[in-house]
């Protein structure tokens, strides 16, 4: 391979890979949102039909979804304050 090997890096390259790293998590945190949204939305439909085993397995999964979205966004809200 042509790689260079890795050596210390300005700062300006460190506040503009942290910059991208914050909108990767950001981006990430909004679409596990939405899933999060979605699920729920189909646990009511279950809720609706009578099927409380679907209703309560989507609770799970929306729950999970707004934990990881959490996770993300606290991750980034602490890369920005390095900034």
């Amino acid at each position: 391979m042509n790689t260079l090997p890795q050596g210390p890096r300005c700062p300006t390259q460190l506040r503009v890979q942290r910059a991208r790293r914050i909108g990767v998590l950001r981006a990430m945190a909004d679409a596990h949102f939405i899933n999060a949204d979605r699920a729920t939305d189909y646990a009511n439909g279950c809720n609706a039909t009578n099927n409380p085993d679907g209703a309560a397995s989507w609770q799970r999964m929306s729950g999970h979804y707004r934990q990881e979205a959490e996770t993300f966004r606290q991750e980034a809200d602490k890369l920005e304050r390095l900034q």
